[in-house]
């Protein structure tokens, strides 16, 4: 079964790729959600996250994320710990996912994420195709989706890997801006995964 990412930075469009294959029948996993989910609900991870963190790491609701961005900013001992825990448990439910994918006879699959380089979740995936936009066009986007401020947006855009780094480690890069139409990228890319997948090995 082969193994597709959908990477690309906040507002640059990963959604549009994923609805377009979803249409087509193949399987998305979002990281992102399934990641948050994760976190908030495994009592594994709630109780070394606890442990190692405090017992206000969690909230009613689930991860207290800002007490928790504000424990790991600048302190890389704390980020890997943290990373340590979730990662495993993460990694797991992915390849299980894959598992139940492949027994239901799909031979592909989609994960999308944004921080497929940074968390080196690309090492498990065959191919991957990365959506670049203008920074302009993204912070935008954001805006009007989120309701978030343009310099939240931005704190959240200089997090990640610029556009160039990633472009520089993906296999097939979607340009979603104002100049280039989107559909025929999306029929290429369907089109050569397709391909690929009949001739990957099981």
């Amino acid at each position: 079964m082969l193994r597709i990412g959908i990477t690309g930075g906040i507002g640059s469009g990963k959604s549009v790729v994923c609805q377009f294959f979803e249409r087509h029948q193949i399987p998305i996993y979002n990281a992102d959600d399934e990641g948050n989910k994760i976190i908030d609900n495994n009592p594994i991870i709630r109780k070394n996250i606890t442990a190692c963190f405090g017992a206000k790491a969690y909230t009613q609701k689930g991860l207290n994320k800002p007490l928790i961005r504000k424990l790991v900013f600048g302190n890389q001992e704390a980020l890997q710990k943290l990373n340590s825990i979730t990662h495993p448990v993460i990694i797991g439910h992915f390849e299980a996912w894959c598992v139940r994918m492949k027994k239901q006879g799909h031979f592909l699959v989609v994960k999308e994420a944004a921080l497929m380089f940074e968390s080196e979740s690309y090492k498990s995936l065959d191919f991957i195709a990365c959506v670049v936009a203008p920074i302009e066009t993204r912070i935008e986007r954001v805006i009007q989706r989120d309701g978030k401020t343009r310099d939240e947006v931005m704190r959240i855009i200089n997090k990640q890997w610029s556009d160039a780094e990633k472009i520089k480690r993906s296999d097939y890069i979607i340009y979603n801006d104002d100049t280039d139409l989107v559909l025929p990228q999306l029929v290429d890319l369907h089109t050569h995964v397709i391909h690929k997948s009949r001739n990957h090995g099981n």
